[in-house]
């Protein structure tokens, strides 16, 4: 053979293996079980303190209110408990119905399911 082809295919075989090992580190799920998505790590979170739960039908409904209007509801088992306080992404100044508006609202669409 050719010195040229030797060096052409010497090339081709270590250009797929860089391109296989490539494609195995994107595949790298992180601690959280979700894939790893860059604009996760610039996200800022907050202290959230638990303001009110509510039992629908097998569903516990857990409503946290944190720093400038900073909410999150979490779904849990009918018989988990709320944790007092969780972390949940920052969000300043969202505008979001009052909490009783939010039960209400969770009650009506668990309820017609």
């Amino acid at each position: 053979m050719r010195w040229y082809v030797l060096i052409g295919n010497g090339l081709l075989i270590l250009f797929f293996i860089l391109f296989l090992s490539f494609a195995a580190f994107m595949g790298i799920a992180n601690a959280e079980g979700r894939m790893y998505k860059p604009t996760e790590k610039d996200k800022i979170y907050t202290t959230c303190r638990l303001s009110k739960r509510k039992v629908v039908k097998d569903q516990m409904i857990c409503i946290y209110i944190g720093a400038n209007g900073t909410n999150e509801t979490v779904f849990n088992e009918k018989y988990a408990a709320c944790p007092r306080t969780i972390q949940c992404i920052y969000e300043p100044n969202k505008s979001l119905p009052s909490i009783d508006e939010m039960m209400n609202s969770l009650e009506k669409s668990l309820k017609g399911r």
